[in-house]
């Protein structure tokens, strides 16, 4: 993989479970944790699994989505009764109304995602 802008590919651990050669890009990509990542970010992406993305965005840190663009790809699947998955939240909620709410400074932009 190779990266010709600024990426930095966050993981829980902070390993690299993606083997993205870091040193092959040079300056052009590191990896680290959620907080890491949204440090270093102007825009923060969340392609988290839907049902965990609070948490993975909560050890990223407020501080460090304040008033940066969150763009919100995770889907809120629940696959524990196999296929085809069911919708952890639905109909009165959202997975990214609920991101809003728990990171307000934060401007949350849901896309790509299943209606």
């Amino acid at each position: 993989m190779q990266f010709s802008e600024l990426v930095w590919l966050a993981m829980r651990s902070g390993r690299n479970l993606f083997n993205v050669d870091t040193k092959k890009n040079g300056t052009h990509a590191s990896q680290g944790t959620f907080a890491n990542a949204a440090s270093f970010g102007e825009i923060v992406f969340n392609c988290t699994h839907g049902v965990a993305s609070l948490e993975a965005l909560n050890l990223a840190g407020t501080h460090n989505l304040k008033n940066k663009i969150l763009i919100d790809i995770a889907n809120a699947l629940d696959f524990s009764q196999g296929m085809p998955p069911s919708l952890v939240v639905c109909n009165t909620d959202s997975l990214g109304e609920q991101i809003q709410r728990a990171f307000p400074d934060t401007k949350v932009i849901k896309t790509l995602n299943t209606l």
